[in-house]
């Protein structure tokens, strides 16, 4: 959401300003973690984890053509990736892995950014 000067007033009007402001805050915090997480799934066939509060998994499936790997980044939709069909099971994993951990810490730099400008933006009009 991004806070124009209608949705600004609005929120003073509603007195609720300040608990935006904070809310924001909260949120600005929450995607400052940078830290990474995995967990390996028994038996092997997927990864899961974290990178700050974005969650990520990859996944293969027994049916699907060799080299292809599924993946969900954050929301959204599952993907199929395409590795080469030499790879044993692990190193499409692992390889997927790498390539979901790069585009969950874009999604993060991403969401860091808005949730700052959104948080400048109230903070401005607050002043």
């Amino acid at each position: 959401m991004q806070y124009d000067a209608a949705a600004i007033e609005a929120l003073r009007n509603d007195q609720r300003l300040d608990i935006q402001i904070l809310g924001e805050h909260g949120l600005v915090k929450d995607l400052s973690r940078d830290n990474v997480i995995v967990h390996v799934g028994k038996p092997a066939g997927s990864i899961t984890g974290w990178v700050g509060p974005v969650f990520w998994q990859v996944w293969v499936e027994s049916g699907d053509a060799p080299g292809s790997v599924h993946a969900r980044v954050d929301r959204g939709e599952a993907q199929v990736w395409q590795f080469h069909e030499s790879h044993a099971k692990e190193e499409l994993l692992a390889a997927a892995k790498d390539s979901a951990i790069a585009l969950a810490k874009e999604q993060l730099a991403a969401q860091l950014d808005a949730a700052r400008e959104r948080l400048s933006a109230l903070e401005s009009a607050d002043a």
